[in-house]
């Protein structure tokens, strides 16, 4: 016990001298200096050992990350805009907007004006009918489209129904009759230009309807030319223009298409054919090799038939007739067709066409007797 007692008083006498002498300074080694008591800001990124430390800069931001390409969005739609108001339909408008005008067919025989008399006139002619199988053999129908009415000319229009197109002497103009639910109605044929003229003849080609009419300079004058113009719906047309040049005597335009645009003329009682590319032109041929005038002309199996009237008696009587052409330009006669009865006097001016269920029906005008 003493032992330890003595062994613990040495040792703190040993303590004591060792901590009165003087310690030797420590140099820090010279590449590592002595760490300022601060705060330690965030750790860089160092340099490779073998490179210089460079200046320390403030860290930059990451650059925001490019997000993935999205699928593309539609455009929104843009607001809607107001209606504007409507506007009538383009093709023509002045045909489009004006009003059709109907007409009373006349009835019973009309009165000639002054130096007009005569036997042979529209105030004296009645438009009517026969029906055929095969364009050859007619039978007339107990059947009139109009009194005071002359030179029909009949088409099948854009819906399907006849259109009888004549000389309205009633009317004083030219009248389309269209057959439409088994009914007839009757409109007066309108040219923006002012209508002058007679002896109207319809074409309807890739849905235009053109009319070729005599146009005289003047009541009685002996010069015409044949004019074409053109409408949308065939009841009022515009665009007038010459299509045969004024001669002397000629009327009664026939036009059809065959390999080219062709026109007959009638002058006196005969027909001159004139050809054009374009059917707005027409120049003239030759006169046809066969009596006959007043023709109309439709396309048939093989070929073309022309239906037209000539005297076969004394005036005004005459009948009517039919031709028959490959080309449309060589024509051979086929012989008679139809025949006045005792009450009809003449039969003149056919027009024809083929019905829907094959069947062809006939207009034509004859004499008014009661």
């Amino acid at each position: 016990m003493r032992l330890i007692i003595i062994l613990f008083i040495l040792s703190i006498l040993i303590f004591g001298c060792a901590s009165q002498q003087s310690p030797v300074p420590q140099q820090p080694p010279a590449s590592q200096p002595t760490p300022t008591p601060t705060t330690e800001p965030p750790k860089l990124p160092q340099p490779p050992a073998d490179q210089p430390i460079q200046p320390t800069e403030p860290p930059q931001p990451l650059p925001p990350k490019t997000p993935e390409p999205a699928e593309p969005k539609q455009p929104p739609l843009p607001p809607p805009q107001p209606k504007p108001p409507k506007q009538p339909p383009a093709m023509p408008p002045q045909i489009r907007t004006e009003q059709l005008e109907e007409v009373t067919p006349g009835k019973g025989l009309g009165k000639a004006l002054p130096g007009q008399g005569g036997d042979n006139g529209p105030w004296k002619h009645r438009i009517k009918s026969a029906t055929s199988k095969d364009g050859l053999t007619w039978a007339k129908d107990n059947f009139a489209l109009a009194d005071q009415a002359s030179v029909p000319d009949a088409i099948i229009d854009k819906d399907g129904n006849i259109r009888v197109y004549y000389v309205d002497w009633k009317n004083r103009g030219v009248t389309v009759a269209i057959n439409a639910n088994s009914a007839w109605k009757y409109y007066r044929v309108k040219l923006k230009q002012g209508f002058v003229g007679a002896d109207p003849d319809v074409v309807l080609t890739n849905g235009v309807y053109r009319i070729y009419y005599t146009n005289f300079e003047s009541p009685g004058a002996q010069l015409a030319s044949i004019d074409v113009a053109f409408s949308d719906n065939g009841i009022i047309f515009e665009n007038q223009t010459v299509a045969y040049a004024k001669e002397q005597g000629s009327t009664d335009a026939d036009i059809f298409i065959a390999n080219k645009w062709i026109m007959f003329i009638s002058n006196g009682p005969r027909n001159i054919m004139a050809t054009s590319s374009d059917g707005l032109k027409f120049t003239k041929q030759d006169e046809l090799p066969f009596m006959g005038s007043v023709s109309n002309t439709i396309k048939v199996s093989n070929g073309y038939r022309m239906y037209y009237h000539k005297s076969s008696g004394m005036q005004p009587k005459a009948s009517i007739y039919s031709a028959f052409s490959s080309d449309g330009t060589n024509w051979q006669e086929e012989g008679l067709r139809l025949e006045a009865s005792t009450s009809e006097e003449s039969v003149e001016s056919p027009a024809v066409v083929k019905l829907p269920d094959g069947d062809y029906k006939m207009f034509y005008h004859s004499i008014i007797n009661d």
